[in-house]
């Protein structure tokens, strides 16, 4: 399922360069947002397109899980949320069962976003939720990026409505997937594509 969508623009017979796409994925928890956003990096590496941003990822102890790191695109780690047990009383940003450490989050993903204006690349940004707009700084970031017209994005939002995601869904040449089982193996190379070829 898509919603929204992309277009190029042509003015008194003058093609205009087609806009960068910012693509966000959506859908449950668990139905593969993640794994989606990590094959479509895997196919990027070979393009020579710069790159950069960053995917979070489930922390395990056996089968409990007991957190969230933010994983950068080159290989940096940290702590994005613990459960509220292991991480004491000293956070006061919480989603659900879980501590939320800020400070940890934006010191691993606010230099991914690109300083050059020129940058010309892909952002990636996995996720954009609850936990990760406990940042006022990523906010700002976010919002930056998505206003910029020299860099593509491929971010993934909650499938439940958040005020500032749905602000993103509706911002210019945005493109909305609704992830499931039965589409997410053909999304890889349908949201590469539409990456790669603008």
């Amino acid at each position: 399922m898509v919603e929204g969508g992309t277009e190029s623009r042509n003015i008194m017979g003058t093609a205009v360069e087609r806009a960068k796409p910012r693509i966000l994925l959506t859908g449950p928890p668990g139905v593969g947002k993640t794994t989606l956003v990590q094959k479509v990096c895997d196919l990027l590496r070979g393009t020579g397109i710069p790159t950069k941003g960053f995917f979070t990822q489930e922390i395990r102890n056996g089968r409990t899980r007991i957190g969230f790191d933010v994983v950068t695109l080159d290989g940096r780690r940290g702590a994005l949320a613990r459960l509220k047990a292991s991480a004491g009383a000293e956070s006061k940003c919480t989603v659900g069962q879980y501590a939320v450490t800020p400070k940890s989050f934006e010191s691993f993903a606010l230099p991914v976003f690109p300083t050059q204006q020129n940058f010309g690349g892909i952002l990636v940004l996995d996720e954009i939720g609850r936990m990760e707009l406990f940042s006022d700084r990523f906010r700002q970031e976010v919002k930056k990026a998505f206003s910029s017209p020299s860099i593509s994005i491929l971010a993934t939002i909650p499938a439940k409505p958040l005020s500032f995601t749905e602000s993103l869904r509706h911002s210019p040449n945005t493109t909305v997937f609704m992830v499931n089982q039965r589409n997410r193996d053909d999304l890889v190379v349908q949201v590469f594509d539409m990456l790669t070829k603008t």
